[in-house]
């Protein structure tokens, strides 16, 4: 463990070791620039660098280039250096200060700012540097006379020493003070007008705390703040005269009373500099940004919009591309073919993917033969549709099976022969090779190794998720896909009758579920957006060969099972693009299949 320590009251700069002095460590061009106004800067707190800016000018360069719309604040990196967990301190009165403690304390006051302002100090680790260039380190000390240093406005590369102490200075507001350095704050005691507000004791009148700016870069703000945390405390010297007094009676301490973990004005001053919208216009409904694909980030005066690939932005929302138009923005062979969708295009398909999911569980085990029949009979309706009217001959139809069980991951699911959350019965297959044999039998018996314990809370999500990515499925990449959802649980509807679009009731399940991956990830992936966290710029991308083009529940109580089945089977309600879930309870709507409206509508499958 590293020692320091004091055997003296007051410093050589003769400040109480309670109190932060000098705190400030200025560039080149900061330091000619107040030098040329008559300040007086050791040569420990100023760089030496060449400077390639007009000494008469000033620049505190602020972090207000570190918007992060993920955090919706202001965010500046720091880390700890290597070994300063193991730096200690012993005061004059022999008080033991570590390492440890202090960067508890620096984590402590950091939170104040995340917590009172839209500026949030976050601590990464060294290793993390490559994404955060800008991060300022906090090291030990590398001059005794100045123990806690920081620089004043954004410095890349740049370290705060901080002996162990230094966080308990200014009666427990020392990191607050050293931090508002850092956003590019100066000591309220050094402002051009300060003598109009107190008088300062001679001894200290040439240190940084109280050489005054000139008065074109004086306070924001009129009123003068005996309260905030960048004043210097007041107290009495060793000869008992106060450092800071009342104007003309330089034997009375001035009314320095600060307020933290900051004073009114401390606040209005972080805001002016460091301003932002406490609440996300992101966040309404419908998306500023226009349609849900694309993207929204919430900026410090508002948002902006990020339009996805088949879209523009045009007076600040992001407006569908009608790719048909331009035949350099489509691939169909024959323009007519080509079907503008929100976001894209397709060109006229005639290959469609069916396939049931289905709930492994409870009450649908009962139901094997019952389920059985009505997949022949959907497979005869559509071998019939084609063989009895020409216009069909040109579809291709393929049907396929899986399974799904309501519960999480807790066991062996996976791999267990009968204690599965999920397994493909049935590949895809054109609707006119199928043979009802007895390998088709033992598909649908499948369903004898699922989970079969009770209704735990259902996870149709998981189970979409893996039917869209399941290889045994094999979809074809140029079809358009159908996923129809067979459970008896209803937790996407307000009742039986009421019809949603899918997914729109999401938020109705348990939270619980969503244990093991994002909601609004697995949603979007549902529908074959996929997130791309590293690359810059880049939200997610839409990947249409893996999407799901439609998907639909037909949902019933345990014992309306088998209707379930049944009034799926009886026909098409509708076209293709108007499948949606059935109320059991209700006759089926016999509605003629119009292939010609056939057309793929994810707008409706937002999340």
């Amino acid at each position: 463990m590293k020692l320091l320590s004091s055997f003296l009251g007051i410093s050589i700069a003769q400040f109480p070791s309670s109190v932060l002095h000098d705190d400030i460590y200025f560039q080149s061009c900061q330091a000619k620039f107040l030098e040329n106004h008559g300040w007086q800067i050791p040569s420990t707190l100023k760089s030496d660098e060449d400077c390639s800016v007009s000494p008469d000018i000033l620049e505190i360069a602020l972090w207000d280039d570190h918007w992060d719309p993920k955090y919706k604040k202001y965010v500046i990196p720091f880390y700890f250096a290597e070994g300063f967990e193991e730096t200690a301190y012993f005061d004059e009165f022999q008080n033991l200060f570590t390492g440890k403690s202090a960067i508890a304390e620096v984590r402590k006051q950091a939170q104040e700012f995340k917590e009172n302002t839209c500026v949030e100090f976050l601590e990464i680790s060294e290793t993390d540097l490559s994404e955060f260039p800008t991060a300022f380190k906090i090291d030990e000390i590398a001059d005794p006379d100045y123990p806690c240093v920081a620089f004043l406005g954004q410095e890349a590369n740049q370290t705060v020493h901080m002996r162990p102490d230094c966080p308990k200075m200014n009666d427990g507001t020392g990191v607050l003070h050293l931090f508002m350095h850092i956003l590019g704050f100066t000591h309220e005691s050094s402002r051009f007008d300060r003598d109009e507000h107190i008088g300062v004791n001679q001894k200290f009148s040439t240190t940084t705390e109280f050489s005054k700016f000139p008065q074109e870069y004086g306070a924001l703000y009129d009123d003068y703040d005996f309260s905030s945390i960048m004043h210097h405390p007041a107290y009495l010297d060793e000869e008992g005269l106060p450092n800071v007094h009342v104007p003309s009676r330089p034997s009375q301490l001035a009314p320095v009373e600060m307020q933290p973990p900051f004073s009114e004005s401390d606040l209005l001053k972080i805001s002016f500099k460091y301003p932002c919208n406490s609440n996300s216009e992101c966040l309404q409904n419908p998306p500023p940004c226009g349609h849900g694909l694309n993207d929204c980030e919430d900026t410090p005066d508002g948002f902006k919009c990020i339009c996805t690939d088949g879209f523009e932005l045009k007076d600040g929302v992001c407006v569908d591309i009608n790719e048909c138009v331009d035949p350099e923005l489509n691939t169909c062979s024959n323009p007519g073919d080509c079907i503008n969708t929100e976001g894209g295009f397709r060109c006229d398909q005639k290959k469609i993917d069916i396939v049931w999911l289905i709930d492994g569980t409870g009450s649908y085990k009962s139901y094997q033969e019952d389920a059985k029949k009505a997949f022949k009979d959907q497979v005869r309706f559509l071998q019939n549709l084609q063989a009895t009217d020409e216009k069909y001959n040109e579809f291709e139809f393929r049907m396929g099976m899986t399974f799904f069980a309501d519960r999480l991951f807790t066991q062996n699911e996976m791999t267990s022969p009968t204690n599965k959350v999920y397994q493909a019965g049935l590949a895809l297959k054109d609707v006119n090779e199928y043979s009802f044999d007895s390998a088709f039998d033992a598909a649908f018996a499948k369903i004898n190794e699922m989970y079969g314990g009770g209704d735990a809370p259902e996870d149709q999500l998981l189970g979409i998720i893996f039917t869209m990515t399941d290889p045994e499925v094999e979809w074809d990449a140029d079809s358009i896909k159908q996923v129809h959802v067979f459970t008896d649980i209803d937790y996407h509807y307000d009742s039986l009758s009421s019809r949603h679009p899918p997914l729109r009731k999401w938020t109705n399940q348990p939270s619980s579920l969503y244990t093991f991956y994002d909601r609004d990830l697995a949603n979007d992936f549902t529908f074959g957006f996929i997130r791309d966290l590293e690359i810059a710029g880049i939200d997610f991308s839409y990947r249409p060969k893996i999407a799901i083009d439609q998907l639909y529940f037909n949902v019933a109580g345990s014992e309306s099972s088998k209707r379930a089945y049944d009034y799926f089977t009886k026909g098409i309600s509708g076209t293709l693009e108007e499948w949606m879930p059935v109320d059991p309870t209700n006759a089926r709507q016999d509605i003629v299949f119009n292939p010609d409206a056939f057309k793929r509508n994810i707008s409706e499958h937002d999340n």
